[in-house]
């Protein structure tokens, strides 16, 4: 198999072009499950009430949409992705209720212990550099706050499931993605993208190295028998990047 590109450039185009279709797809191909993911996450993270919450590779903005929901009047979301179309279409949907950014999630633009909260929901995995981006992350989140990933990991789960699954993953969804969006690159790329990232386990320890909370403190919740997973750390107080 092929490495995926994950230069960044490549990886900004690919969005901007499916911008259009990226909603509906996206609900269309988990076949609804996406919304439940969100929601279940979102009240996870907003279980210590934060106030500020920075939602990292944001899209058309459909998780910051959840965690504003969950932290009401008294938070506030701040969105950034680095596809700009995206970005645009965001300030269409929401009208501009909370703030969004076009950012890097590689340079984020915002001061240390900035944020109660940072969330990336199905972003991380496409980040060229990931230890950089979590360094970052680690930055700008308080010392005392979380950050949660929601994301899709190679599956280990039933294997009359796993292959059910894959089987639709890497042959029926490219197809349907494709023909809807009319972008053959995006609907290939995710079975491979997801292929390639790192075990829940392998990942938990990435945040360990940022200097996150240990092992015993990740709270890792697995969806659809492990088809999406969300994983969710601390930053401790006394916690240093490694």
């Amino acid at each position: 198999m092929t490495n995926v590109s994950k230069e960044s450039a490549t990886i900004q185009q690919m969005f901007d072009r499916i911008v259009p279709t990226y909603d509906f797809l996206n609900s269309f191909l988990s076949l609804g499950c996406d919304h439940y993911w969100r929601r279940k996450s979102a009240i996870l993270i907003c279980s210590n009430k934060p106030e500020r919450i920075l939602d990292v590779c944001c899209g058309t903005g459909e998780f910051s949409r959840v965690l504003q929901e969950e932290v009401g009047d008294d938070g506030q979301v701040v969105s950034c992705d680095f596809s700009e179309k995206m970005i645009q279409r965001a300030h269409q949907k929401y009208n501009s209720r909370w703030p969004f950014l076009r950012a890097n999630c590689m340079c984020l633009p915002f001061a240390d212990d900035s944020f109660d909260a940072v969330t990336v929901a199905w972003g991380i995995r496409n980040v060229e550099k990931r230890s950089q981006s979590l360094h970052d992350m680690f930055c700008v989140c308080k010392k005392g706050g979380r950050i949660c990933i929601l994301e899709f990991f190679p599956m280990n789960a039933n294997p009359i499931f796993s292959r059910l699954f894959l089987f639709y993953f890497k042959h029926i969804l490219p197809i349907i993605g494709a023909i809807v969006s009319r972008e053959t690159n995006a609907y290939t790329y995710l079975p491979q993208s997801v292929e390639e990232f790192p075990s829940v386990e392998h990942f938990c320890q990435e945040l360990i190295d940022t200097g996150y909370t240990d092992r015993e403190n990740i709270i890792v919740k697995q969806f659809m028998f492990g088809v999406c997973v969300m994983v969710m750390a601390t930053k401790t107080k006394n916690g240093e990047i490694q």
